[in-house]
């Protein structure tokens, strides 16, 4: 897995943690988690400004496209995805990019090791709207679920 080049100490942590999980629980309020994410809607989340690799946007992005290879080894990280409605709605890099990222959600739908789920406007405000985070279990009852926690300055 490629890591980003001056990633803030947390976030390789977590690489490191995630690259040993059994499964991940994500909630995407705001953009489409990193594991379901293509390279175009990476590199225009990484263009708008939000993160925090602009002195090398194209290693920032191959270390997130890289993690997707846990989704198709023979033993794949399960991944249980919640997706804010508004996510999906939101057109990240115009409207080929979106196109593409919608079809590739599909297709990551379609995978036995992966659930999508959209938390629908209709549900109004619920727990943590403010930012994502990553839940990370193992297949050890002896190891602790590890969570992350993303907001606009970085992650703990």
């Amino acid at each position: 897995m490629v890591t980003p080049n001056g990633s803030p100490k947390a976030f390789r942590a977590f690489l490191r943690a995630e690259g040993e999980a059994d499964s991940a629980r994500v909630l995407g309020p705001l953009v489409i988690p990193g594991l379901l994410q293509t390279h175009a809607y990476a590199r225009a989340i990484n263009a708008s400004g939000r993160q925090f690799h602009a002195a090398s946007p194209e290693r920032y992005v191959n270390a997130r496209i890289s993690r997707q290879v846990r989704l198709s080894r023979p033993t794949p990280l399960r991944l249980q995805a919640l997706i804010d409605e508004s996510v999906i709605h939101r057109v990240v890099g115009g409207p080929e990019v979106m196109t593409e990222q919608l079809d590739h959600l599909v297709a990551s739908a379609e995978r036995n090791n992966v659930t999508i789920q959209v938390v629908p406007f209709s549900l109004g405000s619920y727990g943590t709207m403010s930012g994502g985070f990553t839940v990370i279990d193992y297949s050890d009852p002896g190891d602790l679920p590890a969570v992350y926690l993303e907001y606009p300055a970085g992650g703990a």
